[in-house]
């Protein structure tokens, strides 16, 4: 560690990006690690934001498909022309790709908050070149799910629990439609996720692995009171 940046490590000279991306799986210190005294984080926004348009254009091609979207869609036997679709998936994955690094930037600010309230030598880009190579666990998560993707059943609560979530568990044991939308709260790619930045953190500020798993999973405690809270105050 050098003025709270991540350390250069020479792992692999002729490693390409995207196999650098993946290898935070099986080799997330080398990782972390490898990452440089300046990170670049544009072609890791890149390659997240790909695999986010594709996770979201498959789920819009199966909501347009619902029976629900298609009857507002073709009213009066009326065929909807195919740019009106096109445009409608186009919205669907604007809005959702704003969202998810809308939501992304708010964990980077908790998270920059924490890391300044703990005094460790970490810089904001550094940081932010952590939580981005980070999410790669979440993203593996969602295309796990694909399989299991019905679209018409997306009113069903249960069908909406995601692969790795403990509301999975739950749901085999009760029909408390509360207590399984809490329990899938907990989801394992999310806590690989924080794990990761907890580890990325304790290696680019040489701090003990306890000590950056604090400063990560304050913020996850603090996203799934908020998702419990408005579990509880939003009209079922």
């Amino acid at each position: 560690m050098e003025n709270g940046q991540l350390v250069v490590v020479n792992t692999n000279q002729k490693q390409t990006k995207l196999s650098h991306l993946l290898s935070i799986l099986y080799a997330p210190t080398n990782t972390f690690r490898a990452l440089g005294q300046s990170p670049k984080l544009r072609w890791l926004i890149l390659i997240l934001l790909t695999a986010h348009i594709g996770i979201t254009f498959f789920v819009s091609e199966g909501l347009l498909e619902t029976n629900e979207m298609q009857g507002l869609l073709n009213q009066n036997d009326v065929q909807m022309p195919a740019a009106v679709l096109n445009l409608i998936k186009f919205l669907i994955i604007l809005f959702s790709s704003l969202w998810y690094f809308f939501m992304l930037f708010i964990v980077y600010l908790l998270q920059l908050a924490v890391v300044k309230f703990m005094k460790l030598p970490l810089g904001g880009k550094a940081l932010g070149a952590i939580i981005l190579l980070s999410q790669v666990p979440q993203i593996f998560g969602k295309i796990l799910q694909f399989p299991f993707f019905n679209p018409d059943q997306l009113q069903n609560e249960e069908a909406q629990i995601a692969i790795g979530s403990l509301g999975l568990l739950v749901s085999q044991f009760t029909t408390d439609g509360t207590l399984i939308r809490l329990a899938a709260n907990v989801n394992i790619f999310e806590i690989w996720s924080y794990a990761l930045i907890g580890l990325g953190i304790s290696v680019a500020t040489a701090c003990s692995i306890k000590k950056g798993f604090l400063a990560s999973f304050v913020i996850w405690a603090l996203v799934f009171v908020l998702n419990t809270a408005v579990i509880f105050l939003l009209p079922r």
